[in-house]
């Protein structure tokens, strides 16, 4: 699951260095999509 999510992030980063999006953009989306995903798991497990 965790091998997925990579393979797509690296995926969905290439596509976003040919939109010409900046990377550090990036990073904080990765950071705020890492921040939803620990919420939504704590919701699971409570």
């Amino acid at each position: 699951m965790l091998l997925f999510l990579k393979k797509t992030l690296l995926i969905f980063a290439k596509y976003m260095n040919d939109s010409g999006i900046s990377f550090w953009s990036f990073v904080a989306l990765l950071f705020a999509a890492e921040f939803i995903l620990l919420l939504w798991m704590a919701k699971i497990i409570y």
